[in-house]
């Protein structure tokens, strides 16, 4: 064979690649949850929940409480210089109310009114769950204490009545509660505690108790029959009687967590994707243990009609259908000889943008179908394909080199 002899080399660019806002499923890139409508709202939102009764999102930036219908403008419901609230829903007679608790205040929702009211015992982190508020004591994060049978008014200790216990301490600190299945989910730094909190409290008990690697604040949702939550060793699953972890390649390089949040059979985790070196959310489908992200720098989430982020000053809802880019991983990097990046081809039935990088290139082509003839040099290459609402089933390049 002649040293000078033209080589060729086949890559299926969908192998390997980087998923933004699409999914890739028996080697077909489909499109998925993306960047969809915005309306600007308050910087720096750190909570964020959806109350149903009501059918408005409500949040919280650094110290004001907004809330807003779906698409509509953010409006101040209060200012609290406290820890960050939890909110509730439940009947009070014969109406559906709702509470943000704010350490010791309580801002209530009622038909069109809003009401503050103040709490008799300080509260974070709380669930209702059978007529009972249960909630971390607001001065002791190792403790979870539960209100009488009439609910957030009533705290008095009683056999019946409020009370609290310590769960396995050597756990760590309570970070969060979550009603799973009929049990409080106790969430604490290095594990998980279910109590059954059936009937009156002489009869709650944990039931079970597992030891979990360090738990992320704000990263433990109920997705399913399953509680999904974020560690220091990446994503685990618990049923209720053990955990597991979840085998996600793609998010090796997916660090320092700051919200999870479930919609439908999607768990959504924001967090910073160090090979981007920015913030981005992981989309874990559970059903199909597809994982891939959404180019969205997201400092909170909530899930209503549509799961929505937040970051900066927009609400962003993410949707199914709108723009997404899948990065191909790098390609021709065996040697540091130039090579030439004969054609790529994508086998769509829309038109596509390919972007094409080398060691010091940066070239784009726009409404691309079937085959482009590329002809670019380079020591190596990665190559971008940008789509709208329709899947990709073929993806490759052909390279050749002497």
């Amino acid at each position: 064979m002649s040293r000078h002899e033209v080589k060729s080399l086949k890559y299926n660019l969908i192998s390997g690649g980087l998923p933004l806002g699409c999914k890739v499923k028996n080697g077909i890139i489909f499109p998925a949850y993306s960047v969809g409508e915005a309306v600007s709202c308050p910087k720096n939102v750190r909570y964020a929940t959806y109350v149903h009764y009501s059918n408005k999102l409500y949040l919280m930036d650094t110290y004001s409480l907004y809330s807003a219908v779906e698409g509509g403008d953010y409006n101040i419901v209060v200012t609290e210089d406290a820890k960050l609230p939890f909110v509730i829903e439940y009947r009070e007679g014969t109406k559906q109310v709702a509470k943000a608790i704010f350490d010791k205040t309580a801002v209530l929702f009622r038909d069109a009114a809003v009401m503050l009211r103040n709490v008799p015992y300080r509260i974070c982190g709380g669930v209702y769950k059978n007529g009972r508020v249960f909630a971390i004591d607001g001065t002791d994060s190792f403790k979870l204490c539960w209100s009488g049978e009439s609910g957030i008014d009533d705290w008095e200790e009683k056999i019946d009545g409020a009370g609290w216990l310590y769960t396995d301490t050597e756990l760590g600190e309570i970070i969060n509660l979550l009603v799973y299945k009929d049990y409080i989910a106790v969430i604490k730094k290095r594990g998980i505690s279910l109590l059954s909190a059936f009937g009156t409290p002489e009869d709650f008990k944990v039931i079970t108790t597992v030891s979990t690697p360090m738990i992320c604040r704000n990263c433990s949702v109920v997705c399913g029959d399953k509680i999904y939550f974020y560690t220091a060793d990446g994503l685990y699953t618990f049923n209720g009687s053990a955990i597991k972890k979840v085998e996600i390649e793609l998010a090796k390089d997916f660090t320092s967590v700051v919200y999870a949040m479930a919609y439908g059979s999607t768990v959504f985790i924001a967090g910073k994707h160090e090979k981007l070196y920015r913030n981005v959310i992981l989309a874990y489908e559970t059903h199909e243990n597809i994982p891939y992200f959404i180019d969205v720098a997201a400092t909170a989430m909530a899930a209503a009609s549509h799961p929505y982020a937040y970051a900066g000053n927009s609400a962003i809802r993410l949707e199914k259908g709108k723009t997404f880019t899948y990065r191909s991983d790098k390609i021709g990097h065996f040697s540091r000889r130039q090579k030439t990046l004969k054609s790529v081809f994508v086998d769509c039935e829309n038109e596509v943008e390919i972007t094409v990088f080398t060691e010091n290139r940066k070239i784009d082509f726009k409404n691309i179908k079937g085959k482009l003839s590329a002809n670019i040099r380079g020591m190596y290459f990665k190559v971008y394909v940008t789509g709208t609402d329709a899947e990709i089933k073929q993806f490759t390049a052909n390279l050749e080199y002497y």
